[in-house]
């Protein structure tokens, strides 16, 4: 592009100011570049071929090198802090590239402002505090890759959240990767000059959430999971899943899939199986006297006081006459056993 802009520069020279206008935005239509950002670059063209006709040597100190200098360190300026804002507003099609572009422009910068002739000594000027070399541009750069990282995380959980993505899990690990960056960029970020102490504000811990919100994708898979185990979904299941979920350590969530943890999840709604208890097998107890089993005979037995029948082959005790019908009243005790231990025939 700049290229383009000189070789048409030369060649209109002796335009007006306005005419000059009018070529270039007439190749910004054929050539398909910024406009504003086309002028600037030829107005920095204009000064670099003023100062070339000049044949002025760059360590001059005269008014005019030094006019010229200021100048283009204004034009550099101008053009970071434009190029700067369209990488804060979003309004670039490619970041990293746009991003190269700001740091050679403060490069740039840098030079110029040590080419630009010092100012005669007189009154001290008052002192202000200088970064260190590279400090202020190596900030600058910093400051604006984190903001990237948090403006790229914001939109793709936003995506996630409105359910806008196609592969849940692999979106996730994308944001997590992202979060890993932006962590070692903050961690890489100058400190602050120690001055006056600045109020402290407390600060809580509060890490971020893992599902900001239940998006239909996600209420989808973790339905048709909880339905393999016989679970119907509901409000109260999707938020014991964002407790299981925010509950893990970093090592767990991303050891497995998202939809892994979701079946081990499910595992823990699961009802439990009831298991069938052996039916016990019943004994048969005679339930009334000697009419019980009419091939039986009984012997009477006082025993205790009490008067006591006794079936000759079962052996089992029954009280004479116990029920309130007279019949013989069954114990439930065979002859030798329990309280009938001492029972001799």
């Amino acid at each position: 592009m700049k290229l383009t802009i000189l070789n048409h520069f030369k060649m209109s020279n002796t335009i007006a100011h306005n005419t000059a206008k009018e070529v270039i935005y007439a190749l910004s239509k054929k050539y398909g570049f910024d406009n504003n950002e086309a002028w600037d670059h030829a107005m920095s063209i204009k000064e670099v071929m003023h100062a070339m006709e000049q044949n002025l040597p760059s360590d001059a100190s005269d008014t005019g090198s030094s006019s010229d200098i200021e100048k283009k360190i204004a034009a550099c300026k101008k053009n970071i802090d434009l190029w700067q804002k369209k990488l804060d507003d979003g309004k670039v099609k490619e970041t990293e590239k746009h991003i190269e572009k700001i740091e050679k422009e403060k490069k740039k910068l840098e030079k110029l402002e040590g080419a630009a002739p010092k100012k005669p000594e007189g009154k001290a000027a008052p002192k202000t505090e200088k970064k260190t070399d590279g400090e202020s541009d190596s900030s600058s750069s910093n400051e604006s890759k984190i903001a990237t990282c948090k403006k790229n995380i914001d939109l793709w959980q936003k995506k996630l959240d409105d359910g806008n993505v196609k592969e849940t899990e692999k979106h996730i690990e994308k944001i997590e990767k992202e979060k890993k960056k932006l962590e070692k960029l903050e961690g890489a970020a100058p400190k602050k000059p120690e001055g006056k102490a600045a109020p402290k504000t407390e600060k809580k811990d509060e890490k971020e959430k893992r599902i900001k919100r239940f998006s239909p994708v996600m209420s989808s898979q973790l339905k048709t999971i909880l339905a393999d185990v016989d679970v119907e979904i509901t409000d109260k299941l999707k938020k014991e899943f964002q407790q299981y979920i925010e509950a893990m350590t970093d090592d767990d969530f991303k050891k497995d899939g998202f939809a892994d943890h979701m079946r081990s999840f499910a595992k823990t709604k699961a009802p439990a199986k009831e298991e069938k208890e052996p039916e016990a097998e019943e004994e048969s107890v005679e339930a009334s006297g000697s009419d019980a089993d009419p091939d039986e005979d009984f012997d009477e037995i006082v025993f205790e006081g009490k008067k006591y029948v006794v079936g000759e082959k079962t052996g089992m005790v029954y009280e004479a006459g116990g029920n309130a019908d007279g019949t013989d009243k069954p114990t439930g005790l065979k002859i030798g056993v329990g309280k009938f231990k001492n029972m001799t025939r």
